[in-house]
């Protein structure tokens, strides 16, 4: 019989021109009960492989398979249900006059059948033609809440990937369910929760889920933080208390689905109480490309609630952009570097050359000219970038980017632009986001004119004593003068200084500070040299523009 059976059955997913016999396999059903379990088993499981891959090859055979449910054997009835499962998943017209037969499999005396007949029913539901799936699947809910919690979680976990609004509706009977002593049922409980998400909570509850993130095992403190990730938006203000453990965990632990789990979840919750944020440390993190994405994130939220969080990262995050070319990577490090400008234009001036390098990169310019106009750095290349953004008004990207850039633009260079953009005008008029982004730039302006100029001026004079300010010197060009107090100063003539941007080499140098004074003195003047030349060089090359 085996052999007869193999020989049929190989055919039924044959793509080649050979035809299907249902005939042979409804007569191989016919006298099952003749055959062995491992002869039936066997037949069962092939027929199983075809109602994944071509279940529609199987229609005159369901009713035969619809009497099997009710074979003695219980490995018989599992493997039956699940391809009735398999079955109406794809071809549900198929399966639905047997539905109740399906349904009575929930009462079967074997636990492993019952729960093969749950996850069918549910599978049967997910297929778009079943209406009425909400009542498909609480009965299944109702059937198996009576006949064993570590298969009930079993069976609302799965339903809640596909349906967490159903799942919602059980909610008081899972939050209940936290408390059991079965880890697997807390396990269940708690990825249920976090597939659900948008639930309310009570305090009560969240301090059970932020006990269970000390562990052990290793999966409940995951399921704990991916929980905790989920449902934080809506509960926020009762998981404070986890912010310092999620940290803990990002500082020590080596699971990596656990941290990241974690990072998500301190995404969220940064905005409580951003100085607790102090103790992460991400030195041993920041090189790890399965972590770094949802830790550049993490960061990101950071340098716009607290810039000074981020100092002791800003080295690090340099040298992932100046050797990484990942781009989500590089944006997210351009976006820090903005934000840190606008509290710091040291920034721009540290990160200048390699911000210059990356506006040559088409996906990373809009984050770059971003970065600059946020520290005050206005050139021609960002003008360019800005007024190409102007004239390309019918993609959202632009639209967004020149709100940002609008947003931040100098005030005391927003005149300017303005003037300039309304030069478009004959040309996009017609365009609403034109004038909406017009809108934006006049309301501005307006409240810099409401700004006294005094107030104006006193803010610029706050921002420049942030800017460092350097004069680099040999000892022999200073005259050395004793203070009354004893203190020693070296003066230098302010007409033999030269005034040059801070370059990235001249400030490394001046934070690592070099106590040979040549070598400082020789790289530093190299630096001023270097930088007149450029400035002449681009001189030049406006008055041959104009001349043009």
């Amino acid at each position: 019989m085996m052999e007869k059976t193999s020989k049929i059955l190989s055919n039924l997913d044959d793509n080649n021109l050979t035809p299907l016999d249902p005939q042979n396999l409804k007569n191989l059903l016919k006298t099952f009960k003749k055959g062995s379990i491992k002869t039936k088993l066997s037949l069962l499981n092939e027929i199983s492989f075809i109602s994944v891959t071509n279940p529609e090859a199987l229609q005159d055979i369901v009713p035969y398979l619809i009497k099997l449910m009710d074979d003695k054997d219980w490995r018989t009835r599992k493997n039956t249900v699940e391809i009735l499962g398999n079955i109406g998943l794809v071809s549900y017209e198929t399966v639905e006059r047997y539905l109740d037969r399906i349904l009575e499999k929930l009462n079967d005396k074997n636990l492993d059948v019952v729960y093969s007949a749950a996850y069918a029913i549910v599978k049967i539901s997910i297929n778009l033609k079943c209406k009425n799936k909400h009542e498909l699947i609480n009965k299944v809910l109702k059937k198996m809440k009576s006949k064993n919690k570590i298969l009930y979680t079993e069976i609302i976990k799965n339903i809640s990937e596909i349906y967490p609004d159903i799942v919602q509706n059980y909610i008081k009977d899972i939050l209940k369910l936290l408390d059991e002593d079965s880890t697997i049922i807390k396990i269940n409980v708690l990825k249920t929760l976090g597939n659900i998400g948008d639930v309310k909570i009570d305090r009560e509850v969240a301090q059970k889920i932020i006990k269970y993130l000390r562990g052990p095992p290793p999966e409940l403190k995951r399921y704990s933080a991916y929980a905790i990730w989920k449902l934080s938006n809506n509960n926020l203000e009762h998981f404070n208390d986890a912010i310092e453990l999620l940290i803990e965990i990002v500082n020590r632990e080596n699971d990596s689905k656990l941290i990241i789990y974690s990072l998500l979840a301190l995404n969220i919750l940064s905005h409580i109480c951003p100085q607790k944020f102090k103790k992460l440390d991400i030195n041993a993190l920041i090189h790890n490309k399965l972590i770094r994405k949802p830790l550049l994130e993490l960061l990101y939220n950071l340098s716009t609630l607290d810039y000074t969080l981020l100092i002791p990262y800003m080295d690090r995050l340099y040298d992932i952009l100046n050797n990484d070319e990942d781009i989500q990577s590089n944006k997210m490090i351009i976006r820090i570097i903005g934000n840190m400008a606008l509290y710091n234009p040291k920034y721009i001036n540290k990160y200048l050359t390699i911000l210059r390098e990356k506006l040559k990169v088409s996906k990373l310019r809009h984050e770059v000219v971003l970065a600059l106009v946020k520290g005050n750095y206005i050139d021609r290349n960002i003008l360019s970038t800005i007024f190409h953004g102007f004239r390309n008004l019918e993609k959202e990207e632009n639209v967004k980017f020149l709100e940002e850039v609008i947003t931040h633009y100098p005030l005391n260079l927003l005149d300017t632009l303005y003037n300039e953009i309304k030069k478009l005008e004959p040309y996009l008029n017609k365009n609403n986001n034109f004038n909406k982004l017009l809108n934006i730039i006049r309301e501005r302006i307006d409240e810099k004119k409401g700004i006294n100029t005094q107030d104006i001026n006193m803010v610029i004079e706050e921002a420049e004593k942030n800017v460092l300010k350097v004069v680099v010197a040999l000892e022999s060009e200073c005259v050395k003068v004793e203070l009354e107090d004893g203190k020693k100063v070296y003066i230098i003539p302010e007409n033999t200084c030269i005034k040059t941007p801070l370059s990235n080499e001249l400030l490394e140098i001046l934070e690592k500070y070099s106590k040979n004074e040549m070598e400082m003195y020789k790289l530093v003047h190299e630096i001023m040299v270097k930088s007149l030349i450029e400035d002449t060089l681009l001189e030049y090359n406006r008055e041959e523009k104009d001349k043009k």
